[in-house]
């Protein structure tokens, strides 16, 4: 799984997440450098652990070199999770897919129908690794 990412703004972090076939767009807070609850997820290789909460049910974990799991397990960030949101005010810290970039404000649009091909894409290809990167044309 590869999340592009294309554009780093104030108003947000914006990125193309590829999953086997699907194509998602996705919405993140901007990058202020790795701040936990404030910052995007900083780019890198990471794991997907199965996580349930009471907050956010059947979805995944990104854990790696900073970030995680659950809090105190001696990591800058924790609990930083794919989750349904439209603007990077939904996010603190996490990663919303969107079926598609919203075009009249910075943000994504149908992200619960995303969230839901997320889950059955990643059921059904077992893909449990993230690749995070800056697009480079």
């Amino acid at each position: 799984m590869i999340l592009e990412r294309f554009a780093y703004s104030p108003l947000g972090t914006f990125g193309r997440l590829i999953v086997g076939d699907l194509e998602l767009w996705t919405v993140e807070r901007p990058w202020l450098n790795n701040e936990v609850r404030r910052s995007c997820v900083p780019e890198g290789e990471y794991t997907l652990e199965a996580h349930e909460s009471s907050r956010y049910k059947d979805t995944w974990a990104i854990v790696g070199e900073t970030v995680s799991h659950w809090p105190g397990e001696g990591k800058q960030r924790s609990t930083c999770v794919f989750h349904v949101g439209n603007s990077s005010d939904d996010v603190k810290g996490c990663i919303a897919p969107g079926m598609h970039l919203n075009e009249h404000a910075w943000g994504v649009v149908s992200s619960r129908i995303a969230m839901d091909a997320l889950r059955k894409e990643l059921y059904t290809t077992q893909i449990r690794t993230l690749k995070i990167t800056q697009y480079r044309p």
